[in-house]
């Protein structure tokens, strides 16, 4: 077994085509297919299942993904900062971020990271708390924002945001008096679903209020629910970062909360190794990622 066979073999796994992950690999794609034979005629297994619409992983090709992801991630942390000149920043970099956090901060940061970094390449995917921690752990995903502290300690954070969670309405007037829970417990409320940061904020908050808050209408995507508001179909509670959703439905209104705790934190995460491996590129990284959502430098780590 070689190491470009696991490398092929992750690459496959990562963007489900052979014929992708051959122009990626930048090597022919009867060459990679034969690579993939003989790693699997050499384990005795099939690592994938072929069909028309591309390849996907069987049990045993997910058992081997889990074991090798990390130590490839690895080895490729460690050549790079050593192979490379100071100077020159490159490399393949995918982040990781919840529903609806790439609209409001992916965009600039993807054009930041090309005007100032062209020859990075970038891959932008989206995912719940869990399925991101999952990911940075098996090195899926090289940075992840999290909607809460994550539960694994070779998981590091750094809290980049925090700011109140507001209730996008139809009404609009004079008072905008701040929203006690039990007040708000009695609107039609458009909430993310359990799964989310937001909706374990909203729903903590609430529990220590005493108070129980049931959804009309339960939607991931922020876009989706302020549209359901301007539709008259209810209340959505949302980070403050939305409001430029909101603002493009001129009939709508922010109001806060006077509970402290209905604030959303987001974190720029990373894996442990990470720390010992970064060079300049991941350094750029994360100081773009602060840059676009909103703090100028990650810190000390």
């Amino acid at each position: 077994m070689e190491l470009k066979q696991l490398r092929y073999f992750a690459r496959i796994a990562q963007d489900g085509s052979l014929t992708k992950a051959a122009g990626v690999l930048g090597i022919a794609q009867p060459a990679l297919s034969r690579q993939m034979r003989m790693l699997e005629q050499e384990l005795g297994i099939a690592l994938f299942r072929r069909t028309a619409r591309g390849m996907s992983l069987t049990e045993a090709g997910d058992r081997l993904l889990a074991a090798v992801a990390s130590p490839l991630h690895e080895i490729d942390l460690a050549t790079r900062s050593i192979s490379k000149p100071d100077d020159r920043i490159d490399g393949e970099f995918t982040i990781g971020m919840p529903p609806g956090i790439g609209e409001v901060f992916g965009r600039s940061f993807v054009h930041s990271v090309k005007q100032n970094y062209p020859q990075i390449r970038l891959r932008m995917v989206e995912g719940n708390t869990g399925s991101l921690q999952d990911w940075l752990l098996r090195a899926v995903i090289d940075y992840a924002i999290l909607e809460e502290p994550a539960a694994d300690l070779r998981v590091l954070q750094r809290c980049v945001r925090d700011e109140p969670l507001m209730l996008v309405t139809q009404e609009t007037g004079p008072d905008y008096h701040p929203l006690d829970l039990e007040e708000t417990s009695r609107l039609p409320l458009i909430l993310p679903s359990h799964h989310l940061g937001i909706r374990k904020t909203i729903t903590a908050a609430a529990i220590g209020a005493s108070i129980a808050l049931t959804p009309a209408i339960e939607v991931d995507a922020p876009h989706l629910a302020i549209r359901l508001v301007a539709d008259g179909l209810g209340c959505a509670i949302l980070p403050a970062c939305f409001a430029t959703l909101a603002d493009s439905h001129g009939s709508l209104a922010l109001r806060g909360f006077a509970d402290p705790k209905m604030n959303y934190r987001l974190f720029l995460s990373f894996r442990d190794q990470v720390r010992f491996h970064k060079g300049r590129a991941e350094t750029c990284i994360a100081d773009l990622l602060c840059d676009a959502i909103g703090v100028n430098t990650l810190g000390a780590e």
